[in-house]
């Protein structure tokens, strides 16, 4: 019994040892640590079954100085290979959960999002079951018998069996017969989109824009483009989202109202390559100022006139379709701020450019104003002089 115990909690150590710790989400982070903490697009192979997905936010203050979480990463989402659409999933560490309510405007952190996903399970917890089929329950056939009107009498007499059969008359009413009217439903015109998703995540769209645009890595052949429609009679056909060639294509959502009428949202897909560490940019502009720029440049200063109070920036990074980028202080300008504009390549390298910022001074203008009024006040008191001397000089001698 001894050994055996010893056996067990050898077994239970050994297996505790072996178990990865689970990732924790993180808050008030650089916008670096953020980015290479997230996945990007994920399938959770059969022989994973579970997956712990990693999410980079920005906590944004917006203008009612209410934060809204914004990700940072261009397809956040995954999917289960054995084809569960909505498998168990639950936040298991949340870095950004201190980032809600009110807050201060021009506070911008980052944090991040634990998310584990068991693809062997459905979304309500139970066991996810691949395939199976239904087999259809066959219709009774009920079949009624219509009772006769016929009535038979039989008798014996000396023997002899006679058998008299008599037909029982109807009363002669007829059941009146209960009419239903059927209105026919009104075609729907209505083809309008609540959302559309893909790969899980918000393209944020919106009724009177037809293009957007959506950028992809290499490699990626296929995504899931989910559409909520406003109208159930409605429906929608997604083209062009599987077999998608390595290079720049388009992907079409059609939709079609009841009535035949058709609405049409057209997605086209650039690629990046997720290998490349440019960071750089190729320009920077700024309207109404000039600066020398040079992408290996990073330090710049932009004298400016005391009453403005931010800059209409323009980056443009090196590798535009790849690279990310933040413009931080472009706010409350005042003497010796600091702009700073942080580029991310696509493998997490970092590139931190900044203008800093002289405003113009008008002290001298405030200087030779109180001159000119120290200069009249003292005109004014040696005529008054001269006129009080002059009076009291002449009321004497007479």
């Amino acid at each position: 019994m001894k050994k055996s115990l010893i056996f067990i909690i050898g077994v239970f150590m050994f297996v505790s040892s072996t178990v990865l710790a689970a990732p924790t989400g993180s808050s008030n982070i650089s916008f670096g640590e953020c980015y290479r903490f997230a996945d990007g697009f994920k399938t959770i192979g059969t022989n994973e079954g579970s997956y712990y997905y990693k999410y980079c936010y920005r906590a944004t203050c917006e203008s009612n100085s209410k934060y809204s979480l914004d990700p940072m990463t261009s397809i956040a989402t995954y999917r289960c290979q054995n084809g569960n659409y909505e498998p168990y999933s639950q936040i298991t560490s949340d870095g950004c959960s201190k980032y809600s309510g009110t807050c201060k405007t021009g506070s911008n952190p980052y944090c991040t999002r634990v998310e584990f996903v068991d693809c062997n399970r459905k979304k309500d917890g139970s066991a996810y079951q691949n395939g199976g089929s239904v087999t259809p329950t066959q219709p009774q056939n009920n079949t009624t018998t219509k009772p006769s009107n016929n009535k038979t009498t039989t008798k014996v007499n000396g023997g002899k069996k006679t058998t008299t059969t008599r037909r029982i008359p109807t009363t002669g009413f007829t059941a009146p017969q209960k009419t239903t009217t059927t209105t026919a439903p009104e075609i729907s015109s209505n083809n309008n989109i609540k959302n559309i998703k893909i790969n899980g995540q918000d393209v944020r769209y919106k009724q009177d824009k037809t293009d957007y645009s959506v950028k992809l890595p290499y490699d990626m052949t296929e995504i899931e483009v989910t559409v909520e429609l406003e109208s159930k009679r409605a429906t929608y056909q997604v083209i062009g989202n599987t077999n998608m060639p390595n290079e720049d294509t388009l992907v079409k959502v059609i939709v079609t109202a009841e009535n035949g009428d058709t609405r049409e949202v057209n997605f086209n897909i650039t690629r990046y390559s997720v290998e490349t560490s440019d960071c750089t940019l190729a320009n920077i502009y700024i309207e109404d100022y000039s600066i020398e720029f040079s992408k290996n440049k990073y330090d710049y200063t932009l004298t400016l006139p005391k009453n403005v109070k931010s800059l209409d920036i323009v980056v443009v990074p090196t590798q535009e379709l790849s690279a990310t980028y933040e413009i931080r202080g472009n706010e409350n300008l005042k003497n010796k701020s600091v702009i700073d504009i942080v580029v991310l390549s696509a493998d997490g390298n970092e590139c931190n450019y900044q203008i800093k910022v002289r405003k113009n001074s008008n002290t001298w203008k405030y200087v030779l104003l109180i001159l000119l009024l120290i200069g009249a006040l003292a005109t004014a008191v040696y005529f008054l002089y001269k006129y009080l001397k002059k009076s009291k000089g002449k009321y004497k001698y007479e």
